[in-house]
């Protein structure tokens, strides 16, 4: 599988989504011929066997019932900071802070137009840091398909 670095607090979609999974520890097998990484192994004891979902699946950063869950888990807190209708959404209308991940002493804080997005690259962020290391875009998109 080919990377690319990019800067963990830009993250969107399906990029997000594959650092949120790796930030939980959870593991795919891209090199596998059978599964060829579209399948994200969530209970690592039992890896390659045990619970699994399928990559297209996993969607925290846009689906309320699964990003919902971790920011109760964590313990993610949130402040909006937008101007509510008096003007366009900001790509800093929201602030995720982590509960314990601190960077240079000060809390860890993810920023997005919308809470979900902020939260998990708050995730994201606490795990890898300013910085991560994600598919290029045609290995991501073998994967989910």
């Amino acid at each position: 599988m080919q990377t690319i670095k990019v800067k963990t607090g830009k993250l969107v979609g399906p990029d997000l989504n594959w650092a949120v999974a790796k930030a939980l520890g959870w593991i795919n097998y891209p090199e596998d011929s059978l599964e060829r990484g579209a399948y994200w192994h969530t209970d690592l004891e039992r890896a390659p066997f045990g619970k699994c979902i399928r990559l297209s699946e996993w969607n925290p950063s846009t689906d309320m019932n699964q990003g919902g869950k971790l920011l109760g888990k964590i313990g993610i807190s949130l402040n909006y900071r937008g101007k509510g209708d008096q003007g366009p959404v900001s790509e800093f209308d929201w602030q995720a802070l982590h509960p314990t991940a601190c960077y240079h002493s000060r809390k860890v804080a993810g920023y997005g137009p919308d809470f979900l997005t902020a939260a998990m690259r708050c995730i994201a962020l606490a795990f890898f840091g300013e910085h991560i290391d994600i598919p290029t875009p045609e290995s991501l998109q073998n994967m989910l398909e």
